[in-house]
């Protein structure tokens, strides 16, 4: 076969040359991916030595080749037995190792990619940290940051302006401008959303001993906080509330007794305005009034108001009682429609009768109300007019009719006044 000295200035001298140079150069690259990306013993050393038979190859290669050009040239007697030996080799042999060494780098890099797939490096750990949407930061105990994400970067940065280094430096500003909540601090930061950090010792096996670092853990709580913050502002409006029942229950029996009271002089009211103006109408119209009544009637009154009258046995009727008083006054009660067992509702009318009846005698001249009661499925309507004179001027919900608007209104009702073309009074209560 022939021999390498006699192939090597030609096409296949350049070939084995290139070829020792790619390999040479591939065969550092892969010592360079398995330090710094797989990080195995075994595939370092393997790959470090192979690196080492190509380039001590290429190294021969050129040496033996300039050895040959210093012998051309006739500056050396003769040349090296281990150039005249590589030289003596055939040209397919050297271009043969070099393919076999070519296939033994395919293979390793074959394994280190296989390795690097089932295998987690560094990289790949810091990588899947800066996509978590949580800020976490591992430090020494000493404080110095060993690994930290981009979330956990940019939070630093927008609290502090400064990058992170010290961890024990940047928790100590985590508190002095946090609100401390369980175990951690809220801190706000510039775009107005609210970070929950935390920060805990970690405990990791190093061998034989058990070695310790601090772990900083940041959660986004923008929505908790402020669904927080609406709750406490609605419990301290609930505590007000709650004061303020406290204060109403504490004068609930004021209340009562002044509400008693107020009966109490409304009946007297209505009791003395009667009998003035039955004594009134007596004195108008004496014929047309029975002497005898009207002194019971004042009988009566002066014991009641006296305490010592009788109580019956029996309570009238409130609007049977209302068209008897506004007969003492001599007005006539008629009523069209029939009056419902509502007892609310006839308390009301009863009310409305006694202010109708005394505002007739007293403003309109006349002697006769109408009552006229309408029911639908909801609520009772009177109407209330009279024959008198009509109003001068619009009728004002005053005294005893701004009573009766107060209790109608208490009932869930409505009461209304109309003073053209004629008085017209109506009444409207709920039958629920």
């Amino acid at each position: 076969m022939t021999p390498f000295s006699e192939m090597q200035t030609g096409v296949q001298g350049v070939l084995i040359y290139s070829a020792a140079l790619l390999l040479a150069v591939s065969q550092l690259a892969a010592v360079i991916f398995a330090v710094q990306i797989v990080r195995s013993k075994k595939h370092i050393l393997f790959s470090a030595l192979h690196a080492l038979l190509g380039i001590a190859a290429l190294i021969l290669l050129m040496y033996c080749n300039w050895e040959l050009l210093l012998l051309n040239e006739g500056k050396i007697p003769a040349m090296h037995p281990v150039s005249e030996m590589l030289f003596a080799v055939p040209w397919l042999g050297i271009l043969g190792a070099e393919l076999l060494s070519m296939l033994v780098l395919l293979r390793q890099v074959r394994s280190l990619r296989r390795y690097r797939n089932a295998h987690l490096s560094p990289d790949d750990i810091k990588e899947a940290l800066d996509w978590l949407p949580v800020a976490v930061c591992i430090a020494d105990e000493d404080g110095t940051v060993l690994l930290s994400n981009l979330v956990m970067n940019d939070l630093v940065q927008g609290i502090t302006g400064k990058p992170l280094t010290d961890l024990h430096r940047f928790w100590e500003t985590v508190t002095a401008q946090g609100e401390q909540q369980d175990s951690g601090y809220i801190v706000p930061v510039k775009d107005g959303r609210c970070y929950l950090f935390t920060q805990a010792p970690l405990t990791l096996p190093q061998g034989d001993i058990q070695q310790t670092f601090v772990r900083c853990i940041a959660s986004d709580m923008t929505e908790k906080y402020r669904i927080r913050q609406e709750l406490s502002e609605k419990n301290k409006h609930l505590t007000a509330v709650q004061a303020r029942m406290k204060a109403v229950a504490a004068r609930e029996h004021s209340l009562i007794a002044a509400r008693e009271i107020m009966h109490a002089r409304m009946s007297v009211h209505n009791q003395m305005g009667g009998v003035l103006l039955s004594a009134k109408y007596y004195l108008d119209h004496p014929e047309n009034m029975d002497e005898t009544q009207l002194l019971n009637m004042l009988k009566y009154n002066n014991s009641f108001l006296l305490g010592a009258s009788a109580q019956p046995e029996q309570k009238p009727d409130a609007v049977s009682e209302a068209m008897q008083t506004a007969g003492r006054i001599g007005v006539t009660v008629r009523t069209e429609g029939t009056i419902p067992e509502h007892t609310g509702f006839r308390k009301i009318l009863a009310q409305a009768i006694e202010q109708c009846a005394a505002n007739t005698v007293r403003h309109a001249g006349g002697d006769c109300v109408t009552v006229r009661i309408t029911e639908a499925e909801s609520q009772i309507t009177a109407i209330l007019t009279n024959n008198g004179r009509p109003p001068a001027s619009p009728v004002k919900a005053t005294g005893g009719l701004a009573m009766l608007r107060t209790h109608a209104e208490q009932a869930g009702g409505d009461m209304t006044i109309e003073s053209e073309p004629f008085f017209r009074l109506t009444v409207t209560i709920p039958k629920a």
